[in-house]
């Protein structure tokens, strides 16, 4: 039996979280590939989306509780601060807030 070939997408974030019927879509977004490939002013640079992921809630919960668990990781909060000490991240995820959003419709 062939073993399937797992695809990698390169994102930059994640722009929107959106439930409906059961299902939460994750919106992720990447550089303007044409855009880059044109050679155009990196500042003028923009963002697409590059990629929706759909889940079940149960999936997406325990999705969650992953990244949460990853994100108290000793080594993971070492690597974090390095970043904050040399200034490629803020020093508080209050100031990254707003940036995404997020929507519920009614079922």
């Amino acid at each position: 039996m062939t073993q399937p070939n797992p695809r990698e997408t390169f994102v930059e974030t994640v722009q929107a979280v959106n439930y409906s019927n059961g299902v939460v879509k994750m919106f992720l977004l990447g550089q303007d590939l044409l855009h880059l490939s044109k050679g155009l002013d990196p500042e003028e640079q923009k963002s697409e989306l590059r990629e929706v992921i759909a889940m079940p809630l149960p999936g997406f919960l325990y999705a969650c509780s992953v990244i949460q668990n990853f994100m108290q990781d000793e080594k993971m909060q070492a690597i974090i601060q390095k970043y904050k000490d040399v200034g490629f991240l803020p020093e508080s995820a209050n100031e990254q807030a707003g940036q995404g959003n997020t929507q519920a419709a009614a079922e």
